[in-house]
């Protein structure tokens, strides 16, 4: 008999002792501000983005060449010291492990034959996927232990495919906007970036979105993410031992932000990197347009902005209309969706991402929570769209790092992305412009925002702590409704 566990992950960064080390070397003090500090992350590890030496403790004034040199052909201690030190260190330290590793970074191992789906994250867990001595083959010890690094480096799993540097302290992010004057780019989901679980539309971001962008993102924009709570996972034991793990529900969106932390614009879900990149560049335009402005004058443009894109919306939704032989004055159907006032449930969100709910949808099912599953006008939208959503060799590559990609997952993965790049545009995209157009995003405080986002657009709503899974008006005939908790 299959037994199902549903559980949520935590980040479980863990070595605070190494990462305090390297906040000591690196940066000279600590900065324990933001939600990190509360769940146990290293939180000063970016106060140091121009060192060209850091100590370590009992090691000795190292460069950042042998930190990275350290970071993969030290012992184990040696290895976790100077890859907290690389981390603190900022971007210089990605960049001088990249300068010494790039050639073995730019070859991808087979896809491994079965996934690591304890999924823990940070330093912690990618020491413990570390080879032991003599463990493996030279080739594979070292894939292991660069992948291990640069993950822990840059706070993101699979970094070898996108080589970004990804704050976890906003302060720190907001600082280099101004000291670079570029816009601050926030991702927030559930999970951890740096976590191999994460939740779904993260993980296709990761693969599918920032490779096939990860120069052009690197140049234009201060990275940074943020967790908004963790992602819920969903193993099945299937009794023979082999068991399927997945997260389950949720949404993720990227943040556009000044060098003050407000935001600018929105873009939420999943898109075409094409796509990706143009709204993107529309929106660092904005944000260099207000830069400096007074109050009043920041809002008026914004709002001029967004209902401008708002009305350049409505004339490409009727043009779409009209290319598929229907009424142009036929309006975009909201798929999912709340229903008499209640809590949403985890049917409702799911179909607000389509390239997630193709991942999440049999685990749903399986729970006996599956909800809609296709809306025929969206499909004929995003035919016109599948050019521009066809993967990009860098995306292909990252992707296939994980498992073999046939050609049916490719098509299948192609056409789901244009799905999801056409509804997040002319739906999700579209209400938060009329939200900065009308006034009411947030009252110009990416808290106020973000808060609205996941309430009432993604349908997760902060006071549901069980995200739609466990419908309380719902009897299950469990005891406790099945609920145990281990902490």
């Amino acid at each position: 008999m299959a037994v199902m566990d549903l559980r949520w992950t935590r980040r479980g960064l863990g070595l605070t002792s190494l990462a305090l080390t390297a906040c000591l070397a690196c940066a000279g003090d600590l900065a324990s501000t933001g939600p990190e500090a509360e769940q146990g992350a290293p939180t000063c590890e970016e106060g140091a983005a121009s060192a060209s030496a850091v100590d370590l403790r009992g090691a000795g004034r190292r460069s950042l060449a042998e930190l990275a040199a350290l970071a993969v052909d030290g012992d184990e201690g040696e290895r976790g010291e100077a890859i907290a030190a690389l981390r603190g260190a900022g971007p210089a330290g990605l960049d001088a492990f990249i300068a010494l590793h790039g050639p073995a970074l730019a070859e991808v191992p087979p896809p491994p034959a079965s996934s690591d789906a304890a999924g823990e994250g940070g330093i912690r867990g990618l020491l413990r996927r570390w080879p032991a001595a003599g463990e493996g083959s030279r080739g594979a010890r070292n894939d292991a232990r660069l992948d291990a690094a640069i993950d822990a480096i840059c706070e993101q799993h699979g970094c070898r495919h996108t080589q970004l540097y990804w704050h976890t302290d906003l302060e720190a992010a907001m600082a280099e906007a101004r000291a670079s004057g570029r816009p601050i780019l926030s991702l927030r989901l559930l999970g951890a970036l740096g976590e191999p679980l994460s939740c779904a539309n993260s993980r296709l971001f990761r693969t599918i979105l920032y490779p096939a962008l990860a120069p052009w993102l690197r140049a234009r924009f201060v990275l940074h993410w943020s967790s908004e709570r963790p992602a819920p996972v969903s193993t099945i034991d299937y009794g023979d031992g082999r068991q399927l793990t997945r997260t389950i529900t949720g949404n993720s969106i990227h943040y556009v932000l000044d060098a003050d932390g407000r935001p600018v614009d929105a873009i939420p879900g999943l898109v075409a990197p094409p796509v990706f990149q143009r709204l993107l560049e529309r929106a660092a335009g904005l944000e260099l347009e207000v830069r400096g402005q007074g109050e009043g004058v920041r809002q008026r443009r914004l709002a001029d902005h967004h209902s401008q894109r708002l009305g350049e919306l409505s004339v490409a939704w009727q043009a779409e209309m009209r290319a598929i032989g229907e009424l142009p004055g036929r309006l975009p159907p909201r798929p999912g969706g709340a229903r008499g006032g209640r809590t949403p449930r985890a049917a409702d969100a799911m179909p607000l991402a389509i390239s997630k709910m193709a991942v999440e949808m049999p685990m749903l099912g399986g729970l006996g929570i599956g909800g809609p599953t296709d809306d025929a006008l969206w499909s004929r939208v995003a035919d016109r769209h599948l050019g521009e959503s066809e993967l990009m060799p860098a995306s292909l590559r990252a992707m296939g790092a994980l498992e073999a990609i046939t050609p049916a997952m490719r098509e299948a993965s192609a056409r789901s992305l244009a799905t999801d790049t056409v509804q997040n545009e002319h739906l999700h995209h579209r209400t938060i412009h009329q939200w900065f157009a009308d006034g009411s995003a947030g009252a110009g405080t990416l808290d106020a925002l973000n808060r609205r986002v996941y309430d009432s657009l993604f349908l997760t709503p902060r006071g549901d702590p069980t995200l739609g899974l466990a419908p309380p008006e719902v009897f299950s005939g469990l005891a406790g409704g099945g609920w145990s908790a281990t902490r």
